[in-house]
């Protein structure tokens, strides 16, 4: 979060900063089934809603019942779905509010008797924990959002002692970057090709499953490329304007691509900043005045020159008119309009990798906020932080993209030596 502390006296640079880790609420234990509502019924509530915070929802893979008496039971939820516990964010305004879970994680199931009037949760289906009675009880079952968020937290201080230079930012990022929906969710995704619907189903179960060996680690057909840097958004020299983008040349060299050719790949972007929040009652109405300052990530389009891309992406860039958009790219997931609100952002392309010939630049650019409007020139110039990650991976397992990559970045192979015993 923006950090612990007002003393003016203490340099923005110089307050620590701390990434929380919230979970999303649990749904009420309805022991009725016939009473049992829609999840989306059941919004996230505060202060899971906050912008800067890491939401952790619930999704499960538990569906075998073990308990004495209820083995005639089936499970509410399948594998791979949202837990029954879990709430959503399906009722909130697309465009005035965050993505809400970020993650999902391991939370429980419930389940329901065979007439379906009744349903409970069990101790089969949820996960364990530490007694509160180590003699009596050792071990006691966890459920719900709350055992989420704890794997969570577990999991973002595993990456932080793994890399002790990463930034709050940073952590939210790589986790968020790790996670991968269950074919349960893509199938859902992909059921539909509009990306207005999909924003309803991520407002369910979030980016997906992290991982923290994905997280962690590179991998032949996997490569992961990581930036922490400080961007100024707004400046106050002749009238308060939007100040620099930020350019990344992807190394992806375009001989790899042209041998890939048709072979699918998948490119990944995660773009995380902590903003100072404005509340008030245009906040629900008006993302901007709630934002100190927004960011967005935007690549490079097909047959887009990287002149052109600029121009299009940085108005101090343009001599003249803003130049004619090239067609938004239908390969990404969500679209750039998933994006409106909120302090991270992800989004997946897929499609061929010679599709990404010739598309190797990508900049992080700043939205409005209302450091922008403050009479305070301190406060319209002041910085912000960010994490951009940016992964490319190839559907074949078997594909290498890791040596190109890693040689054209001008890093050495590491080889294996074999050592007599």
């Amino acid at each position: 979060m923006l950090g612990d502390g007002d003393d003016e006296d203490v340099e923005e640079a110089d307050r620590r900063k701390r990434l929380f880790v919230v979970s999303a609420g649990n749904t009420p234990p309805e022991q009725d089934y016939t009473r049992i509502r829609s999840q989306d019924d059941f919004p996230i509530e505060d202060p899971a809603q906050a912008w800067n915070a890491l939401t952790v929802g619930g999704c499960t893979d538990l569906v075998e019942i073990h308990d004495e008496g209820f083995e005639d039971w089936t499970a509410m939820a399948s594998v791979g779905t949202l837990s029954p516990h879990s709430r959503t964010s399906t009722a909130w305004r697309q465009g005035v509010s965050p993505i809400k879970p970020e993650l999902v994680i391991e939370a429980g199931n419930r389940a329901v008797n065979p007439a379906q009037t009744a349903c409970a949760s069990m101790g089969s289906l949820s996960l364990l924990t530490t007694g509160s009675n180590v003699t009596a009880a050792s071990l006691v079952p966890f459920d719900a959002t709350s055992a989420a968020a704890a794997q969570g937290a577990r999991m973002a201080a595993q990456i932080q002692a793994q890399h002790p230079e990463y930034w709050p930012e940073t952590v939210r990022a790589v986790m968020v970057h790790s996670a991968q929906w269950t074919p349960a969710m893509l199938q859902e995704l992909n059921s539909t090709q509009s990306k207005r619907a999909r924003y309803a189903m991520v407002r369910r179960f979030g980016y997906g499953v992290p991982s923290y060996e994905r997280a962690v680690a590179s991998a032949t057909n996997h490569v992961a490329l990581v930036a922490q840097a400080e961007i100024q958004p707004f400046a106050s020299h002749g009238g308060r304007k939007f100040n620099k983008c930020h350019y990344y040349s992807l190394p992806i060299p375009p001989d790899m691509l042209e041998t890939l050719n048709n072979e699918r790949v998948e490119m990944k972007v995660t773009l995380s900043y902590f903003i100072e929040p404005n509340p008030g009652l245009s906040a629900n109405v008006d993302a901007q005045r709630y934002q100190s300052h927004g960011l967005r990530f935007d690549h490079q389009r097909r047959r887009e020159p990287v002149a052109r891309f600029r121009q299009r992406v940085n108005a101090a860039e343009r001599n003249g008119r803003r130049p004619a958009n090239e067609p938004a790219d239908p390969n990404w997931m969500l679209g750039e309009d998933s994006v409106s609100a909120g302090s991270l952002h992800c989004d997946v392309w897929t499609g061929p990798a010679v599709d990404l010939l010739d598309r190797d630049t990508l900049c992080v650019k700043p939205v409005n906020g209302w450091w922008r409007n403050r009479a305070s020139l301190e406060i319209c110039n002041r910085k912000s932080r960010y994490a951009l990650i940016v992964t490319l991976r190839a559907l074949n397992p078997d594909v290498n993209i890791y040596t190109p990559i890693r040689t054209s970045i001008g890093l050495p192979i590491p080889l294996p030596i074999e050592i007599p015993v």
